[in-house]
């Protein structure tokens, strides 16, 4: 992962991940596709062009179980979970946020959760996280604008990196 600490990003294909690009992986990802154009405003930022879902799941190493959390009831969204960035929004520091949940449909993805897993990978040889259960928010966002002189708006509205350096 040299590549992260000095660019701020890694490029990694299909084969990297242990996905095969043919057969179900391409129904899987036309799935996400569209759970992805479908993805509510984000109701923190109206206007923007920013849509999005959040929801939490958990592995139990010991038991290479991984689970989603369930979201509250929500009026609205059916339900949502807790979102907080602490620090690393400028814009919304310390602020608690509900956000519409990853729709049931797509938590038993098998490329969402081949993929979710595989970020669990990365980090289960750090010092004793092999003990532990480990949280992990997977964050749906889209940016999108339906013509010429629309903006789409991040938060916060420059290149930025989520969590720190």
């Amino acid at each position: 992962m040299g590549g992260l600490r000095e660019r701020g990003f890694v490029r990694y294909d299909a084969e990297q991940l242990g996905i095969v690009p043919a057969g179900s992986a391409a129904k899987d990802l036309a799935v996400i596709r569209e759970v992805f154009e479908a993805l509510p405003p984000d109701p923190y930022a109206p206007g923007t062009n920013r849509f999005r879902r959040y929801s939490h799941a958990v592995y139990l190493p010991w038991k290479d179980e991984l689970s989603w959390i369930p979201g509250t009831p929500d009026p609205v969204h059916g339900t949502v979970t807790d979102f907080s960035q602490g620090e690393d929004d400028p814009d919304h520091p310390r602020t608690r946020r509900v956000l519409p949940d990853i729709p049931e449909a797509l938590r038993g993805n098998a490329l969402l959760l081949r993929l979710l897993r595989w970020d669990i990978e990365q980090v289960l040889s750090l010092r004793n996280l092999g003990r532990r259960p480990l949280w992990a928010g997977v964050h749906l966002i889209r940016l999108g604008v339906d013509g010429p002189g629309q903006e789409a708006v991040s938060s916060p509205n420059c290149l930025h990196q989520d969590g720190g350096s």
